[in-house]
C-alpha cells in the first residue's frame, strides 16, 4: 500500500459566496493497493470562466481511497455533483509583491454542506503560506495576476503522475521527479530517489537511504536519518540537519558528513550548511560558502573564499534575543545562549533583534536585519547593511559602504553628513541610523536625499527622482534612473545623472559632468542643453567645467571657459 499526501488550506464562505472564515491547514491523502498508473486524469467542459479556476466536468481517480483531513471519501463525487459540491483544477498566476511573478497548479474541492474550500498545491510554484482570512483575502485581490488551463504536464486529458506533483510526503521507496518550478518533496519512510530538477526546490528525504539531486536554481535538502547520498546540484544549494538528533560534522572538502558518530551522509554540490541545535563542526570549502549553526557551541570554519554565518532565521527555531559577532575575536555569541569558534569567516548577518556585530581588519559584509544593532566594520574596505531599526554604524578605516537598496525601504533615504566621514540616515524604514567612518552610501529605488559635509563622499542614488549634494571635498555623485538634481558644492566633483532629465549643479571648483557609463551615441552642449540629445536630453548644466562623453560616438561641446572634454571611445566631435 501506497499513500501520497498533499498539504493546502481550507477556507470557508458565507452565503453570497463570500470568504467568511479561514479553518486552517488541510491535508489530502490518496492511497493505492498497487501499481499507480496516474494520480489522476481530468477533463474540462469548454472554455474556462475568465477569473475563475476551471471547473472538473470529468475524472479519473484510481487511487483506492482518497482521505480529506482523515475522512475517506470518493474524490469523483464532486465531480457534477447535484448537492453543489465542485473540483476545479487550473494554473494560478500570482505576484509576491516584490515583483516575482509565480505560477502554481491548484487543485480545489468545494463542500458545499460546509460551504468550505480546499486549496491545494498539486505543481509548479508552492502558494505563499497563507495563515489567516485577511491573508486570504490579500492574496485573491492583490496577489493573483491570473486564473486559467493548466498546461502540461498538468493539463485535461494527461496523466498526472505522483512523481511530478508537489507531495507532502509518501510511505513507500518513491522515485520523484520535480517539474519546472518550486517542488516540495518528503520522501517519508524507504528509501528514496528524489530529483528536483529546475526550480528552487525543497527536498526531504526522511527515514531511509535516500538518494537525493537538487538539479538547477538553488535547492534547500535535507535528508534525514539513514546514510544518504545527496548532491545540490546547480544553483547555491543549502544541505541541513537542523531536525538532527545529534551533533554533526559536516565537511564540504571531503564531502562527508556524520550524525553523532552514526550515520554517514555523502554530500556534493552544496555551497551552505546548517546545523543543529547541539554543538556541531561544520566545514566549508575553497568557494562561498554561508553557515548556519543554530544551538550548540558550534566550530565554524569557512575555508577559502569569502563565507558568511548567518543568524537571521534562527527565530523559527525558538531564538528570541539578539547575537554577539566579532569576526576579528572569531567568535559569536548566539540567541540560544551557546558560543561558535569561528574560522575564516569574512562576513555576518544579524538577528530579527538587537545585535553587536563587529568586523575584522579584511574587507567584511555586514548585515544588521532588524533590530537597534551595533555594527563596527574595523579596518578593510567593507559593506554595512544596517537594516530596520535605530542602527549605530562605524565603517573603521578604510572606504566604506553603507547600502540601503537591498533593506526594501518603503520610502527613500535621507541621509546627511555632520563631519567627513559620519552623520545620520532616515532609513526609509521608520528608523534612524548614526554612523561614522562612511565614504559611500547607496540610497534606494525610491527619491533619496543624501548631503555632504567635509569629506570626499560617494553618492549612489539608483532609481527615483534623487538630490544628492557634495560638501567641500571632491565628490562623486551619481544619479541613476530618474530625473535627478546633482550638486557639488565645493572642491573638484564628478557628477553621473544616469537616465531621465537631470539637473547638473557643479558649484565652486573644477567640475566634471560624465556620461561614461553609456554605450549609446550621443549629443551634450554645455551652452545649449536644449539640443542635447539621447541620455543628455533634458539635462541642464550649471558651474560645469568638463565633459566626459560615453562609449558611442559623441558630438560634444564645451563653453567659452576652459573645458577639458574627453570623448572615451569611437570616434567623437
Amino acid at each position: 500500500m501506497t499513500t501520497y499526501t498533499y498539504s493546502g488550506f481550507k477556507v470557508q464562505y458565507d452565503a453570497l459566496g463570500n470568504p467568511s472564515a479561514f479553518l486552517g491547514s488541510s491535508d489530502i491523502s490518496l492511497v493505492y493497493n498497487g501499481t499507480i498508473p496516474s494520480l489522476f486524469v481530468y477533463l474540462l467542459n469548454g472554455t474556462p470562466v475568465a477569473g475563475e479556476l476551471p471547473l472538473v466536468t470529468e475524472d479519473t481517480n484510481t487511487a483506492s481511497d482518497t482521505i480529506l483531513d482523515g475522512t475517506s471519501l470518493n474524490v469523483n463525487d464532486f465531480v457534477n455533483d447535484e448537492a453543489g459540491d465542485e473540483m476545479r483544477f487550473g494554473e494560478v498566476v500570482w505576484d509576491d509583491g516584490l515583483g516575482n511573478i509565480y505560477t502554481s497548479v491548484v487543485l480545489s474541492l468545494y463542500d458545499a454542506a460546509t460551504a468550505t474550500s480546499y486549496f491545494f498545491a498539486i505543481g509548479g510554484d508552492a502558494l505563499p503560506p497563507i495563515t489567516s482570512l485577511s491573508e486570504f483575502n490579500t492574496f485573491l485581490s492583490s496577489s493573483v495576476v491570473s486564473m486559467g488551463t493548466a498546461a502540461s504536464p498538468f493539463g485535461p486529458g494527461e496523466d498526472i503522475n505522483p512523481s511530478t506533483s508537489n507531495l507532502a510526503s509518501s510511505t513507500i521507496d518513491d522515485l520523484m521527479q520535480g517539474g519546472p518550478g518550486f517542488n516540495f518533496f518528503d520522501g517519508g519512510t524507504g528509501a528514496d530517489t528524489i530529483y528536483g530538477n529546475a526550480g528552487d526546490d525543497d527536498l526531504y528525504g526522511g527515514a531511509g537511504a535516500d538518494l537525493i539531486f537538487g538539479g538547477d536554481n538553488d535547492d534547500y535538502v535535507r535528508g534525514d536519518t539513514g546514510n544518504d547520498t545527496l548532491d545540490g546540484g546547480n544553483g547555491i544549494d543549502e544541505v541541513s540537519y537542523d531536525g538532527a538528533g545529534a551533533a554533526v560534522n559536516v565537511n564540504l572538502v571531503t564531502g562527508i558528513a556524520t550524525v553523532g558518530g552514526t550515520e554517514t551522509d555523502t554530500l556534493s554540490g552544496f555551497e551552505n550548511v546548517r546545523g543543529s541545535m547541539f554543538a556541531d563542526s561544520l566545514t566549508g570549502d575553497a568557494g562561498d560558502n554561508q553557515f548556519r549553526s543554530l544551538g550548540g557551541n558550534d566550530t565554524v570554519d569557512g575555508g577559502a573564499g569569502s563565507d558568511w554565518v548567518l543568524y537571521d532565521r534562527d527565530s523559527i527555531y525558538s531564538l528570541s534575543t539578539g547575537v554577539t559577532v566579532d569576526l576579528a575575536l572569531g567568535t559569536a555569541t548566539d540567541g540560544f545562549g551557546a558560543t561558535d569558534t569561528l574560522i575564516s569567516i569574512e562576513n555576518a548577518r544579524g538577528s530579527g533583534y538587537a545585535d553587536t556585530l563587529n568586523g575584522s581588519s579584511g574587507d567584511n559584509f555586514i548585515q544588521g536585519r532588524a533590530g537597534d544593532d551595533v555594527i563596527t566594520a574595523g579596518a578593510g574596505n567593507d559593506t554595512i547593511e544596517a537594516g530596520v531599526g535605530n542602527d549605530t554604524i562605524d565603517g573603521g578605516t578604510g572606504t566604506d559602504l553603507l547600502d540601503y537598496n537591498n533593506d526594501l525601504p518603503a520610502t527613500g533615504v535621507a541621509v546627511t553628513f555632520t563631519s567627513a566621514t559620519g552623520g545620520t540616515a532616515q532609513d526609509g524604514l521608520g528608523g534612524t541610523d548614526t554612523f561614522t567612518g562612511i565614504e559611500i552610501i547607496r540610497g534606494t529605488g525610491f527619491g533619496d536625499t543624501m548631503t555632504g559635509s567635509t569629506g570626499a563622499v560617494t553618492f549612489f542614488g539608483l532609481d527615483g527622482d534623487d538630490s544628492l549634494g557634495g560638501g567641500t571635498g571632491n565628490d562623486w555623485l551619481e544619479g541613476g534612473l530618474g530625473n535627478d538634481t546633482l550638486y557639488g558644492g565645493d572642491g573638484n566633483d564628478t557628477l553621473n545623472g544616469g537616465a531621465g532629465a537631470d539637473a547638473f549643479d557643479g558649484g565652486a571648483g573644477i567640475d566634471t559632468v560624465s556620461y561614461q557609463g553609456s554605450v549609446g551615441s550621443l549629443r551634450v552642449d554645455l551652452m545649449f542643453p536644449g539640443i542635447n540629445t539621447n541620455l543628455a536630453a533634458g539635462d541642464t548644466f550649471s558651474s560645469i567645467e568638463n565633459l566626459i562623453g560615453s562609449q558611442g560616438f559623441d558630438n560634444l561641446r564645451g563653453t567659452t571657459g576652459a573645458n577639458l572634454i574627453q570623448g572615451m571611445a569611437n570616434v567623437d566631435y
